[in-house]
């Protein structure tokens, strides 16, 4: 299977990472890493040393080549193209979280996927864990009771270079004014609320979302967004949820 990667720096070094201790590169080649920065990435000689070929956007890829999937890891603001565009050319897609920075463009999204059906799938990595799938089996086949109260709070510590100001963690919108909506709860620590709504999901391939929800949001570093959040709410069958990051 035909991998293309889109990104090469940040959290897509980190997707290189677990493809290089992981996957066999014979049987899922990496056919090609879309990224117009692709030389500033740590596994820029990786790269090159196994020859594969790097393009600007997916338009330039998919004039040369094709991939069975790929893998877009790269700012939130180009989400909602490069996924509408693999789909179109029949790729799967594993589009790292959040999906989108606004209901508008995920829905754009979810009207391609209807047309085309490939394979979609957000990165909420902790969903896909063996801990947790092992957990909610437990619960769904009745070994476990019926989930009462589920919480969860994330303490990360974010260095100064972390909220770059050239860059768009903790913005609203990027420096050519498109949506990111950057924050603690909308990217950072996603995967842990995603988790909540997961594990009450009725089956394997499904979540839950509650039936209401209020919160609060905070900021101790001079951003845009927010880096601190407390939420509650509950679910349909009564269990309460809380959140804290």
């Amino acid at each position: 299977m035909k991998i293309a990667l889109v990104g090469a720096s940040g959290y897509a070094a980190y997707y290189l990472s677990l493809y290089e201790e992981y996957i066999n590169e014979k049987e899922h080649p990496i056919c090609a890493v879309i990224d117009p920065f692709a030389a500033r990435s740590e596994y820029a000689d990786w790269i090159r040393a196994r020859r594969i070929p790097v393009y600007e956007t997916l338009d330039d890829f998919y004039r040369h080549d094709a991939a069975a999937l790929v893998m877009i890891v790269s700012p939130i603001a180009f989400h909602r193209e490069q996924a509408i565009t693999a789909m179109e050319h029949a790729s799967a897609v594993l589009c790292e979280k959040p999906l989108t920075a606004t209901l508008e463009d995920a829905e754009a999204i979810r009207a391609v996927w209807h047309k085309t059906k490939v394979p979609f799938g957000v990165g909420f990595q902790w969903s896909f864990s063996k801990t947790m799938r092992a957990l909610k089996g437990d619960i769904i086949s009745g070994r476990l009771g019926k989930p009462l109260c589920l919480r969860t709070h994330t303490s990360w510590k974010r260095p100064d270079a972390y909220y770059d100001p050239d860059g768009w963690k903790g913005r609203l919108k990027d420096r050519a004014g498109r949506w990111v909506m950057d924050s603690i709860a909308m990217n950072a620590t996603a995967h842990f609320l995603h988790n909540l709504f997961f594990i009450m999901g009725e089956e394997m391939d499904a979540s839950m979302l509650p039936e209401w929800i209020e919160g609060s949001v905070y900021r101790a570093r001079a951003i845009e967004s927010y880096d601190t959040i407390f939420l509650r709410g509950s679910f349909k069958n009564g269990c309460r949820m809380a959140y804290t990051a």
